[in-house]
């Protein structure tokens, strides 16, 4: 389970991370944009930090997936 969730959370976040650094704006699923960096600087910066975040945890969540030893 904690495989699951560690790969989901790295996918969704390298996803969102990559939309925010190379479009400089953020999109839903069905593809409108709810954030610019030039119009909401602010939530940009924190919707892009959540992310980077969501890829840290996923990463821990891998790595205790892997080293879990019973």
């Amino acid at each position: 389970m904690k495989f699951l969730l560690g790969v989901l959370s790295v996918i969704i976040g390298l996803e969102g991370l990559w939309s925010a650094i190379r479009h400089r704006r953020l999109r839903d699923k069905s593809g409108w944009i709810y954030a610019r960096l030039e119009r909401q600087p602010l939530y940009f910066w924190v919707m892009t930090v959540v992310f980077a975040l969501m890829v840290g945890t996923g990463c821990f969540l891998l790595l205790l997936a892997i080293t879990d030893v019973r």
